[in-house]
């Protein structure tokens, strides 16, 4: 009976080194089981990043169209840079949503994505906004 122990109750699992207690973050992770990747929170996330990024991009755009002095350009400009932060920003919601309603996966970057989308959102409709009220105020005062 070398090198077997007398119970099988104090036997020493094997893959560890002897004398060695089992570390408390090992117990830790074998009971706690950590969510999943989340490719669909990612994918909003990174939607949510994009529409940053293609504001600055219009931003340059905008810039270079000003030295025409074309006002109907720039407006297109801005319209179309809109319409596509809309769009972009609808997505990273909806892919959001969709990806915290999985289960047993991440919910973070999905979180992250929601928020980036809905403040693009807010951002579009704040611009679309003031766009409408210079304009109306603009028609009202040459009125009189």
């Amino acid at each position: 009976m070398t090198g077997e122990y007398p119970h099988p109750e104090y036997r020493q699992p094997q893959g560890e080194p002897q004398g060695q207690p089992q570390s408390q973050s090992q117990s830790h992770d074998d009971r706690v089981a950590r969510p999943g990747r989340n490719p669909l929170g990612l994918a909003s996330l990174l939607v949510g990043a994009a529409i940053s990024l293609l504001g600055l991009l219009f931003l340059v755009i905008q810039a270079a169209v000003i030295t025409t002095a074309d006002p109907q350009a720039l407006g297109a400009v801005s319209a179309v840079n809109g319409v596509l932060s809309a769009l972009l920003a609808i997505a990273a919601i909806v892919l959001g949503i969709v990806a915290i309603t999985r289960r047993g996966l991440s919910k973070t970057f999905a979180a992250a994505g929601i928020a980036l989308g809905a403040a693009a959102l807010v951002s579009v409709f704040g611009s679309f906004s003031y766009g409408l009220l210079v304009q109306a105020l603009y028609s009202f005062s040459s009125a009189f």
